[in-house]
């Protein structure tokens, strides 16, 4: 939508922008609709903007009852306790994001509150307070900070560090769907080092996608948005039943989608790996129809190669995507650290090292204690070689 009409629905009609967000309506239905409203208006005739939007079909009076239930409130002299809302950054299923400035600090920071109807729902109300628990426990550059979480006017809330800049998705979307292999591979190192921060205290993400990576416009990536993550170990209950897959289908890895209880960090590092993907193609390793075919497919179809579809990306590049995207948890890499150090070292022009050569075998000694002369077979075995420390890609 354009500037000034994006601005004017954020700020004086949230519920109209939950309705576009869910495409309800369109950009060009809005735009219809302030036409009529604005004609009407010259001509002595006031409506508001939802009637205008009702007359002409494009909402009913229901949906715009939900929707006014769900969109939060403006609050009284754009305070909200010691928050000053400054302007809607976003809106989703389970709340309002604010850049809001700290009274008390007068600090800029991200005001995340829940949709006030939500509250009564136990489980969604048990995730965002998981997310708020997590967000307190994790501290490092690559994670978006958590600040303050809290109840006010009867509202949950979660104050958060303000990243200037913009998510991942969004640059994606603006550079024609990728980015330079250097940057996709620096983005995703910074991201396996968040990651791999949260997976050392027991949290696994489970939603790893671009819409989640915020990145700050010196080239810092953070990851956000722990609304789905989970505990691990035995202490953990969960919040869904077992069978239930959660994240986001072309995102997920095939033992989310399979509505596995245990995670390992494995999880995370597979959907970082369709991130890279993405990033480097233009394109997601999966498509249909509908989501449950995505999800099938990340269960039982081998990934493309990324180079039949960017024929530029390197040979090495391209074989941490495919070890990224296995089946198997365990044909990954072991963690977060490794994938960060296994990029760096691509970084750096160096070779991978995804799986370690086997030590070369014994050879029998002659009775002089030098080693026999090698066969032909060996010798060309050798030239063969494993030339970076690895095979079987």
């Amino acid at each position: 939508m354009e500037g000034s009409i994006a601005q004017t629905l954020k700020e004086r009609y949230p519920h109209l922008v939950l309705a576009f967000q869910r495409k309800q309506i369109t950009k060009h239905q809005i735009q219809e609709a302030i036409k009529v409203q604005q004609s009407l208006k010259l001509s002595g005739t006031k409506k508001s903007l939802e009637e205008v939007l009702v007359e002409k079909g494009y909402l009913t009076k229901e949906q715009l009852t939900q929707l006014t239930r769900e969109a939060p409130p403006k609050p009284k002299g754009n305070l909200f306790g010691d928050y000053e809302l400054m302007g809607v950054i976003g809106t989703g299923g389970m709340g309002t994001v604010y850049k809001a400035r700290q009274v008390h600090l007068d600090r800029i920071i991200a005001l995340k509150i829940l949709h006030g109807e939500l509250a009564q729902n136990q489980e969604l109300l048990l995730r965002f307070q998981r997310e708020a628990r997590a967000v307190a426990k994790l501290n490092h550059p690559n994670i978006v900070v958590g600040i303050d979480v809290g109840v006010n006017m009867g509202r949950h809330f979660l104050a958060m560090e303000f990243v200037e800049g913009e998510s991942l998705d969004k640059r994606l979307a603006r550079n024609g769907g990728t980015v330079s292999e250097h940057d996709a591979m620096d983005i995703c190192r910074q991201i396996a080092e968040a990651l791999h921060h949260a997976h050392e205290r027991n949290y696994v993400h489970r939603d790893v996608k671009p819409e989640n990576i915020m990145m700050t416009f010196d080239g810092v990536a953070k990851l956000m948005d722990l609304g789905l993550a989970r505990a691990l170990g035995p202490q953990f209950q969960p919040l869904t039943k077992d069978g239930l897959a959660v994240g986001t289908p072309h995102y997920i890895s095939p033992e989310q989608a399979q509505g596995e209880r245990d995670l390992t960090p494995g999880t995370d590092l597979y959907s970082l790996g369709v991130v890279l993907f993405q990033c480097v193609t233009g394109q997601l390793p999966f498509e249909a129809e509908h989501f449950s075919d995505v999800m099938l497919k990340h269960v039982n179809d081998p990934p493309p190669d990324p180079r039949t579809l960017n024929p530029t990306l390197s040979d090495a590049l391209a074989q941490v995507i495919l070890k990224l995207l296995k089946k198997n948890p365990n044909e990954r890499y072991p963690t977060g650290q490794a994938l960060a150090e296994e990029l760096q070292r691509l970084l750096n022009g160096e070779a991978p090292m995804l799986v370690k050569a086997p030590p070369p075998p014994k050879r029998p000694q002659k009775p002089d204690g030098t080693s026999p002369t090698p066969t032909q077979a060996e010798a060309a075995r050798k030239r063969k070689g494993h030339r970076f420390g690895f095979e079987g890609f």
